[in-house]
Formats: structure tokens, C-alpha cells, sequence
């Protein structure tokens, strides 16, 4: 053996760098698993939360833009809210309260909260209104699990986490009474709809009697804040506008029949009409009425203030905003009040934790605040409330300084010059929409259509509506108010046949001709889907020249 080799020392062994890569990956995947079961569920409530932040703020541009961008924003947000709601109650009722993370026991009164939705937005379309039973099914299944959540607090051995009892019950309370007050909102939306709860029978007998008693006195009292000089007096117009509310509901839904008056009830009718047409305010006051009822439909369909304000007595409706703004700011002060005995005792909770439970608790009370403030912002149901407190409310007459008070935060929030729409009208133009539906050949845009990634060529543009424009409509419509035919006025807009087409020919001096005129356009024979249809072809053809492209695109 050579002497060099009776020196050497054994080397030891190596690990194979496979096996290293092995090891190293394994840890990391241990620890990415630990860090997602330690955060996952705190990052599914801070984005539950995010939601409603998103829903109440920006829920009420939808009503005054027009943006497909908002739109796709605000359905995603609204479909998401309810779903990551209840999936994070469910994981709670596995997960809460396992070692020392008691604090997550807390959150599940919240979610409550949050499936009750925000004041601007209980239902995105009118569809939703109609799913009121699932939502009732789901507050029956998510109640009982809450309970059994909070439960879980109750068996606690640890004293040191009695304190969470008292906040945890007030939040749940809070938040069963928030998510049933959504339902009962759906209920009364969805009801004024034809075919969803009520039979559409009982729905046309109700607008009919609705518009045989307040028909007459709608124009009355029309008339009479003309003859006042009252036209541009926003509370005034506002008032008029909630007392015609289930008139212009009803027409909206087509569901007021025809309407049979009277002699006198037409001679009143034709008067408030003679008195509007010589008023030189008629074109302010009459798209601010449409403004605001619109407004007022869209609040009633959409949001919990015109479900509330309608059926809830003005008092009644202030006690329960007060109680739904106490409840979590007891519960808040409770939790601080806790959190430092707890502290002094010793017992230390999950950084985390604790200011997951701060932002539920201070954003619950933010979000409540805000929503009394969004409601006179956004809606003319709040401003309507606090006008009629002083007439029904015996406590507000005795405080004539309250409703002084709140009418001047009314006025600064929702001044009467503020825009209830977006001022423009959405134009379809069913040539241009052929002529980009020929012109898109594209294999790969076809293929997306037909899966239904993209949607149909969309020929919809939005045009801004000029004062020329709504002077023109408005004495056109007063002109035809103003006929001999107005006893017959039937104002079921699914029954239309062409009649003020035929009232206005008739009007005409020269008269011999008229039945000429009517039977050559024909649009009496028409029903109401073709009729819009044949004016839509005839105003294109004739005032756009879409007609010369549309002929192109054929020839090419």
C-alpha cells in the first residue's frame, strides 16, 4: 500500500442533489400549506368586507352612468358577496375556535350582517327580486349555523373569552335582522311584477283602482302648484311626483289597464293640461317629475330606502335606523371594553385576529353611518320622509328645531338642481348593429360568439338630450293630451295600436284624407313589438344615412 494512502482520511458520504431539491421543495410546500391555513380564512373576510364597501359606494352610479364597465363591476361584486359569505360561515363551523384562534368565533354574526346586503343595492336586476324564497331558504339554513357558531363561545372553557358573549349576540341580532329585512325587500319589489308572486289578475285589478282614485287628483293638485307659481320649487315638485308614485309604477310595469273617465274627470284633465301648456316653467317642471319618479321606482326595485320609506311610517323608520346603528356600536364598545380587561388579565389574542375583529366591528358602524348619509345623497325617499315627519309625527311638532335641522342636511345632500339621471338616452340603431354584424367575418369572433364569450354586435350609443329636444316631445304630448279623443285615452303601453298617430291626423285641418294616410302606413293593424319596429326602419331611412352604408355592406 502506498504510503500516501496510509494518510488519507475517509471522505464522508454526499447527499445526491436530487434528494436535497427534494427536501428543500417539501419545506417549502409545508410552509406555503401552513401560511394558506393561517390566512385563508382571515383573507376570505377581509374580502367579504371589501364587497360590501363596493356595493355601498359605488352602487349608486349605476343609476346616473351608463358604463358597462361599472355594470360588470357591480354584478360580479353582488353574485360574489352572498357566496364567499356562506362559504366562510360554513368553514367556521369546521374550523372557528380550534386552539387558540377563539377570535374567529367572532366573525360569523358578521357575515350575517354581510348577507343582508347594503342599503344601495338588495337586487341588481328584476329577476332578483323574484328569488326572494332562496333567499329565505338560505337565511333559515345560515341562521342555525350562525347559532351553532356562536355557540361554540358559549362552551369555552377559558374565562378570560366570556367577554366576547355580549358583542357576539348584539352583531347577530344586528345581522338576522338586516338579512330579513333584505328578504322582506325582495318580497315587496318582486310583488309588483307580473308572474312572480302575485297573479297578474290581482295585479291589474289593484293598478286599476289605484289610477281611478288617483288619477283625478294627481292632475288637481298638478294644476294647483301651477296656478301657485310653484314649478321650480324642488319639495314641492317632490311631493307631487311621491303621491303619483304607484301610478307611474304600475304604467312602468304595464300593468294599468284602460281607464275609463268620466266626463268631468276629462274636463279636469283637459284643464290641467290647457294650464300646463301655458305655464312657461312646463318643461323644468315636467322632466323633473319624471326625474324623480324614475328615481323613486328605481329605489323601490333596487334598494331597501324606497321599500322602507314606502311602507314604514316615518317614525317607525327612524327608530330602526337608530336601533341598526346602536347595536354594533354597543357591540364595538363592548369588544374594546373586553379587549383591555382581557389584556390587563394576561390573555393575549392573535395580532391579527384582533384587528380582523376591529375593522368588522368599526366598519359595521361606518357602513351604517354612511348609509343614512347615501340615503338623502342618493334617493328622494329620505327627503320625502323628513317633509312628511312634521304632518305625521306628534314627537317632531313638539321639536320644530329637528326638522328645521335635518331638512337643511337634506337640502346640502341632495340639492334640487342634482340630476336624478344621466341625461342621456340609450340609441339602438338595428341597421348599424346588421351592418357590424355582416362586417364581422372573422372565424375566431364567430367561434367566441357562439360559445358566448362575447356577446352579440352591439349597436348602442348614448346621446346626450337637448333642452330643444325636450320641449319638442313634451308640447307634442300636450298636443295630444289636448284632443277631442282624450276620454279614450288608454294608457296600457302593451295595448298600443297606433291611437295618438291617428288622434293627431284627425286634429288636422284638412281631414278628408286621413283615413288614407292611416290605412297606407297600417299601423293600426300592427301589434305593439312591430309597430316600434316599422317606426324604428322609417326614422332610420329617413333622417340617418345608414341606409347608403347598409347598402354597401350588402353589395360588398
Amino acid at each position: 500500500v502506498p504510503s500516501s494512502c496510509k494518510n488519507a482520511t475517509p471522505s464522508k458520504p454526499t447527499i445526491p442533489m436530487q434528494i436535497q431539491f427534494t427536501s428543500i421543495l417539501n419545506r417549502s410546500l409545508s410552509r406555503a400549506h401552513q401560511f394558506v391555513n393561517e390566512w385563508e380564512l382571515k383573507g376570505m373576510v377581509v374580502a367579504s368586507f371589501s364587497l360590501q364597501l363596493f356595493l355601498l359606494f359605488f352602487s349608486g352610479f349605476r343609476k346616473r352612468y351608463s358604463s358597462r364597465v361599472l355594470s360588470v363591476l357591480l354584478w360580479l361584486a353582488y353574485l360574489s358577496a352572498d357566496s364567499l359569505a356562506v362559504y366562510i360561515l360554513g368553514r367556521l363551523t369546521l374550523r372557528g375556535g380550534s386552539g387558540n384562534n377563539h377570535l374567529a368565533l367572532f366573525w360569523a354574526p358578521f357575515l350575517l350582517l354581510h348577507l343582508g346586503g347594503q342599503e344601495t343595492m338588495t337586487a341588481f336586476s328584476m329577476e332578483d327580486n323574484a328569488l326572494w324564497k332562496r333567499h329565505l331558504l338560505s337565511l333559515v339554513t345560515q341562521v342555525p349555523m350562525a347559532t351553532y357558531v356562536v355557540s361554540k363561545q358559549l362552551r369555552v372553557d377559558n374565562d378570560a373569552d366570556q367577554w366576547l358573549v355580549a358583542p357576539m349576540v348584539l352583531v347577530f341580532v344586528a345581522g338576522t335582522g338586516k338579512y330579513a329585512e333584505r328578504i322582506w325587500a325582495l318580497r315587496r319589489a318582486g310583488s309588483v311584477a307580473p308572474g312572480t308572486s302575485r297573479s297578474t289578475s290581482k295585479l291589474v285589478s289593484r293598478a286599476s283602482n289605484d289610477a281611478v282614485w288617483d288619477t283625478q287628483g294627481f292632475y288637481g293638485q298638478l294644476r294647483f302648484v301651477i296656478s301657485k307659481k310653484q314649478e321650480r320649487n324642488f319639495e314641492v315638485i317632490l311631493d307631487v311626483a311621491a303621491q303619483a308614485f304607484k301610478l307611474s309604477l304600475h304604467f312602468l310595469m304595464d300593468m294599468t289597464p284602460s281607464i275609463s273617465l268620466l266626463p268631468e274627470d276629462a274636463k279636469d284633465i283637459k284643464q290641467a293640461v290647457e294650464v300646463l301648456q301655458s305655464s312657461e316653467d312646463r318643461v323644468h317642471m315636467a322632466y323633473k317629475l319624471a326625474e324623480i319618479n324614475l328615481s323613486l321606482i328605481y329605489d323601490y326595485l333596487y334598494t331597501k330606502f324606497g321599500t322602507r320609506h314606502f311602507h314604514m311610517l316615518p317614525f317607525c323608520n327612524v327608530f330602526h335606523r337608530i336601533v341598526a346603528l346602536v347595536l354594533p356600536s354597543v357591540a364595538l364598545g363592548l369588544f374594546v371594553r373586553g379587549m383591555t380587561t382581557g389584556g390587563r388579565k394576561g390573555h393575549v389574542h392573535d395580532t391579527d385576529d384582533v384587528i380582523i375583529c376591529y375593522m368588522l366591528l368599526v366598519g359595521a358602524v361606518v357602513l351604517e353611518t354612511c348609509s343614512i348619509f347615501m340615503s338623502f345623497i342618493s334617493s328622494c325617499w329620505a327627503y320625502k320622509t323628513i317633509i312628511s315627519c312634521s304632518l305625521t309625527c306628534p314627537l317632531c311638532r313638539d321639536i320644530p328645531g329637528a326638522i328645521a335641522g335635518l331638512l337643511w342636511v337634506a337640502r346640502r345632500l341632495h340639492p334640487g338642481n342634482k340630476g336624478e339621471w344621466s341625461a342621456k338616452m340609450a340609441q339602438y340603431n338595428m341597421i348599424r348593429g346588421c351592418i357590424k354584424e355582416k362586417q364581422d367575418t372573422g372565424l375566431l369572433r364567430r367561434a367566441m360568439r357562439w360559445v358566448g364569450i362575447i356577446g352579440e354586435p352591439r349597436a348602442i350609443t348614448h346621446t346626450s338630450v337637448s333642452p330643444e329636444l325636450k320641449k319638442l316631445i313634451l308640447d307634442k304630448l300636450l298636443d295630444i293630451a289636448a284632443t277631442p279623443r282624450v276620454q279614450e285615452w288608454d294608457i296600457g303601453v302593451g295595448k298600443f295600436r297606433g291611437q295618438w298617430a291617428q288622434w293627431v291626423v284627425e286634429t288636422k285641418q284638412d281631414r278628408a284624407n286621413h283615413d288614407q294616410v292611416l290605412q297606407i302606413c297600417n299601423i293600426q293593424g300592427l301589434e305593439f313589438v312591430s309597430s316600434v319596429l316599422l317606426w324604428h326602419v322609417v326614422t332610420d331611412t329617413a333622417v340617418h344615412p345608414t341606409m347608403r352604408m347598409y347598402k354597401a355592406a350588402c353589395r360588398s
